[in-house]
Parts: structure tokens; sequence; C-alpha cells
């Protein structure tokens, strides 16, 4: 079984605040977006694993098989990660990939899990896992846990990437002011406040376009607009920032201004 993952952008990100439990609180706007990883899953008499990815310590993908166990019979299997999406994204390809996990055991041993029983056993991997049970664009409140499917509108968007944003928890940077910024991310402050080259990066888009936004914590950057605009500004941005990842793609965009919604709640 080949499986091809996605990676989501967080049209808006707006944190609210710190929980009991040392999680935040979040409303976000996600959206999927077509770039992603290949993942190779195939019965065999013993468990493997293998990537081209180095990662310390257990993998997405090898949590999800585990966690998957917890709940139920899973019987050996062989998987193999092609990862070429890069990593310190905020793209939550790792998310993604761990979600295809669940979703191609499911129907390879015909396990009979439902969407909804995926996306519990999911929020067990990660906050962004769930998403990408449904993807499409899902409205996403609570710990990032709590979600709604939302109408969508066709659009483009090209998302850029130079140097990446390698924290474990950028949520732990945030300070006072962040939490009253305007910004679509309030997660852009403190990433842009600690990542020197990040921020120059970032500074240097907005010279291209203005409406470049970061997507998760960083250090993707994208911009939503009508497909000619896009690959005239991919030549443009190619041409003078040369940057390592670029890639242009379709997604949706909320029929409703789920952004005003979601910064003056």
């Amino acid at each position: 079984m080949k499986i091809k993952t996605r990676a989501k952008l967080n049209l808006y990100l707006k944190v609210l605040g710190k929980i009991s439990d040392g999680y935040h609180e979040i409303n976000t706007v996600m959206s999927e977006f077509d770039w992603g990883d290949y993942i190779y899953i195939e019965k065999s008499e013993f468990d493997s694993f293998q990537s081209n990815m180095i990662t310390e310590g257990e993998n997405l993908v090898e949590k999800a098989l585990r966690v998957l166990r917890e709940h139920t019979f899973v019987p050996s299997v062989s998987i193999k990660l092609e990862k070429l999406t890069p990593v310190g994204s905020g793209l939550g390809t790792g998310s993604s990939d761990a979600a295809e996990v669940l979703k191609g055991l499911n129907k390879l041993f015909y396990l009979g899990l439902t969407n909804t029983n995926l996306c519990e056993i999911a929020s067990k991997i990660g906050m962004d896992v769930p998403f990408f049970i449904d993807g499409g664009i899902q409205l996403a409140t609570g710990r990032g846990d709590i979600l709604k499917k939302l109408p969508g509108k066709k659009t483009n968007a090209l998302v850029v990437m130079d140097e990446p944003v390698i924290s474990k928890n950028i949520y732990s940077l945030l300070n006072e002011e962040d939490f009253l910024s305007d910004n679509k991310n309030t997660l852009l402050n403190p990433v842009i406040r600690n990542y020197g080259a990040v921020r120059n990066f970032y500074y240097s888009l907005l010279e291209f376009d203005k409406n470049f936004s970061m997507t998760g914590a960083g250090g993707a950057f994208f911009v939503v607009g009508e497909k000619n605009y896009l690959s005239e500004l991919e030549k443009k941005v190619v041409y003078k920032l040369n940057p390592k990842f670029i890639h242009k793609s379709e997604i949706l965009l909320p029929e409703v201004d789920y952004g005003e919604i979601i910064f003056n709640t």
C-alpha cells in the first residue's frame, strides 16, 4: 500500500493562554495543502520501520502504530516513510504521516474503526493528528483537538521556507504582549525574536507581498491568491531569495471570515 500524505496551513492561529494540563488553548483554522511524504505499508512476518529521516527517539509514525495497538490488535507490519517535506516547517507533515498510518492500517487489516474512533486515537499521538483524519478545512479549538468542518471555497497558496524552527515548545517563548498581537499567527513574534535567520527571511518575503503569513510554529510562510499571480511571485522569490523549499498548490479558504471571529473572541 502506497500513501501520499498532505500538509496543512494555519490560515489563522490565536493562542488564548495556558490551561491546567500544561497545554495551550488555541483557536485556529487549518486547511489541507497538497504537499507531503510517501508511506509504504505491507503485511509482514515481523515489524519493521524504515525512514530516510533521522530522528531522536520515537517517530510519530512509530508512535501511531504503538498507540493503535493499545486500542486494538494489529498484526506484524512493515512501514517505510519517504520524507520529502522539510522538518521544522509548521506544515504538520509529521502529524499527517501518523494519521495516514492509522487510516492505512485500518484499511489494510479491516480493523473496522470509524473516523470518530480514529480521531480519538489520533488525539493521543499529537494535537494536529486528528485534523488529518478528515482533512479539508476545519476550525480547531480547545487544545486543537475540538474540530469542526467548515464550508470552503477554492483558491491557491504559495508556501516558502528557508530555515527551520527547531523547538519542542515554541509556546514557552510567548510573552504577554504576544497574546495582544493582531498577527494572524500569535506564534510569529516569539519565532522572529528567537530565530534570526527566519526573521530576516520573513522580512524579505514581505518586500514581495505584505500578506505573507507563518503557518504553525514556523518556519514556513505562505500567501494566498490567484494562480497566475502566485506563479509570477514564485519566480521573483526564487530569483531574489533562492529559498530551500517552495511549493504552490490549491487550498480551501473558509466561506466566512473566521479570522475576524477568532481574533475578536
